[in-house]
């Protein structure tokens, strides 16, 4: 009696010391002759029997004789004395060990794991398969009852129903790599025809069936489509000739022995309202792919707006996100804008994209990506030198791997480094996928500059590259014609000479771009004086239809109050020229103070007292707003 009680005392002392340590250290434990304690006596059996305790999982026991051990191998390990009977008798202290940091003790290989795991999930799945056999057998007992008690008429209601819903279904869907689909699989075992086989390796996860639904085959899809070693795959194949036997099916299998099974009647009912689930959600949450840019028809469009000034959205939505990404155009689609406006720039290996800026370092991440470093180059831009990151020095595949960023700090940078520079391509899709008919405005930016780093192998030119790619797209018509309404375009540049050589390529519309009265044009060293006299504007008229002025070129502000107001648009007016001022924000360092911190009494002065007619504004829903209020479309224009 009092050696069960000592025995009880002392492993109850054990446990609680284990509880101690976590499970989850790489620690052991380690006690040794000289460790103990110095009230513990020798014994006649000096030599310590100890027990080697596996503290994780997946370990395995085994016995150590040289050093009479049990040992188990784990990534955790402690060594402890056992206490063996006739300590009870003579109970002596338990010093226990300090704790040292021990390396990992694998316990199997990886081939051995992957052999465990394989056997596990077979295991699994075996034991999956008889409970869904005896549900089914149950099941069959049920309807064979219910029939004799129906009589001879056949089936019920609700199987009629579910069959008929089969044959829609098949109808409907499109079957996959020309085979049927998993309706039209039930609807020909339903009348009497034969399921056809499918590739090695595909498993629909539906015991009775040799054949997958709209998932694929494992060959075609590289794989299992449903991530089914070809362990498990040679398992289901033998359980379902198995099962096929037990319910007195005949196997039957094509010229690759693939079993095949003409399902009975019970499985077949089992199986549609699984099929009706899988094939509405796949109706639900099913999408085209889309060409880029897209051609899919989607009928006739609400037209572009061409009664009052257009509303053209400087590089995207850019007052909310990163400017000229997918997310900014999306963004002034979504607010009204008419127009959607860009700057084109050329790679390093010629693929026109959109970016406003030949250097990067404003508007990307680049001073985050280390390996780009050595690209650091100082060129000539337009008579000044500037150091930094170029366009022309990265191919796209490189520019792509750049976050854009918000250009001014005190605008939101959340967004930053999120989206990525698009192509001149994915531009146009953008316009060409909107829901209503979306102009663009693209920039030939700094054509100078590109032709001179950027040499393509046709021996072209950067303006005829650009012409190409939108031709290519369907764009094409003078302005107001019938093909310009179908697809809205501007070509701005403010180089005059880009502008004269691209005339000679097509007849799209072109912009003039005024800069500020100090800077020089591009190509041809022209002040502003120059370009705005009435002689140039003579001129010019012949090969573009519009100007695009810095506003403060029309209005000269003093102390960012309005002052002097120039005749250029009275004199654009005068010969049939558009103008397209730039660029309208809505922050109050850009508002002069006339407009008293109101962006909509700043669009109401340039619409209803300059007389411009159209805007580019980074902010397009401010001004869409501002017309909806003003000078609403009707709804006869709308419903077109």
């Amino acid at each position: 009696m009092e050696a069960n009680e000592a025995r009880s005392r002392a492993m109850k002392s054990l446990s609680l010391e284990l509880d101690k340590y976590p499970r989850d250290l790489l620690q052991r434990f380690t006690c040794s002759s000289a460790q103990q304690s110095e009230h513990a006596t020798p014994r006649e059996d000096s030599e310590d029997i100890e027990l080697n305790l596996g503290l994780s999982l997946g370990g395995r026991f085994g016995v150590d004789k040289s050093a009479k051990k049990l040992i188990r191998s784990s990534s955790i390990a402690g060594t402890i004395p056992v206490v063996r009977d006739d300590d009870f008798l003579n109970p002596q202290p338990i010093s226990y060990p300090t704790l040292m940091r021990t390396s990992s003790l694998p316990t199997e290989t990886e081939e051995e794991w992957r052999k465990r795991k394989e056997l596990q999930t077979l295991r699994r799945m075996e034991a999956k398969r008889r409970r869904s056999q005896k549900q089914r057998s149950s099941k069959a007992e049920k309807d064979e009852e219910k029939k004799e008690n129906e009589g001879p008429a056949g089936l019920t209601l609700k199987d009629r129903q579910l069959s008929a819903a089969a044959n829609r279904f098949s109808s409907m869907v499109a079957p996959p790599f020309g085979m049927p689909t998993g309706a039209a699989a039930a609807r020909q075992a339903v009348l009497g025809g034969v399921v056809e086989p499918v590739a090695k390796g595909s498993f629909l996860g539906l015991q009775g069936y040799g054949r997958s639904s709209s998932l694929g085959s494992a060959e075609s899809q590289g794989g299992s489509s449903l991530g089914i070693s070809e362990l498990e795959t040679k398992f289901l194949q033998e359980q379902t000739s198995l099962t096929a036997i037990q319910n007195h099916q005949p196997r039957v299998t094509d010229q690759n022995q693939n079993a095949v099974i003409r399902p009975s009647a019970d499985q077949i009912y089992g199986f549609v309202p699984v099929l009706l689930f899988l094939l509405i959600v796949g109706q639900c949450v099913g999408r085209p792919m889309y060409p880029l840019p897209s051609t899919v028809s989607e009928g006739e469009k609400q037209p572009l707006q061409t009664s009052r000034p257009y509303n053209v959205a400087h590089r995207g939505a850019n007052g909310e996100y990163p400017e000229e990404t997918t997310v900014a155009y999306l963004r002034a689609i979504e607010e009204g804008a008419d127009f959607i406006e860009t700057d084109i720039l050329a790679s390093k290996d010629g693929v026109l994209i959109c970016h406003h800026d030949v250097n990067l370092d404003d508007t990307t991440d680049i001073a985050n990506h280390t390996e780009f470093a050595d690209r650091k180059r100082t060129y000539e831009i337009q008579g000044v030198n500037i150091t930094g990151y170029f366009v022309v020095d990265f191919t796209l595949e490189e520019l792509q791997t750049l976050g854009a960023t918000q250009r001014f700090p005190f605008r939101d940078h959340q967004y930053d480094g999120k989206y990525t520079i698009i192509t001149f391509e994915d531009y146009i899709s953008i316009a060409l996928n909107a829901k209503r008919v979306v102009g663009i405005y693209p920039e030939i930016k700094n054509p100078t500059f590109i032709n001179q780093h950027i040499k393509w192998a046709d021996g072209k030119k950067f303006e005829d590259k650009f012409v190409a790619t939108l031709k290519k797209y369907g764009y094409s018509g003078k302005y107001l014609s019938k093909e310009w309404l179908k697809q809205p375009v501007f070509i701005q540049s403010f180089a005059p000479a880009s502008l004269v050589f691209i005339s000679n390529l097509t007849d799209m519309p072109k912009v003039f771009l005024i800069d500020d009265v100090d800077i020089l044009t591009e190509d041809t060293n022209q002040t502003y004086w120059e370009i705005t006299s009435d002689s140039y504007l003579d001129y010019i008229k012949n090969y573009v239809v519009g100007i695009g002025p810095w506003k403060d070129t029309i209005v000269f502000p003093k102390n960012n109050n309005l002052d002097i107001v120039t005749d250029l648009v009275s004199k654009a007016h005068a010969r049939g020229l558009q103008v397209h001022p730039y660029t309208f924000r809505n922050e109050n360092a850009y508002l002069h103070f006339d407009f008293h911190q109101d962006p909509y009494a700043e669009y109401d002065y340039w619409i209803n007292t300059i007389g411009v007619d159209g805007v580019f504004t980074d902010f397009p829903g401010s001004f869409h707003n501002y017309q909806e209020l003003t000078s609403p479309l009707s709804t006869k224009t709308k419903s077109n």
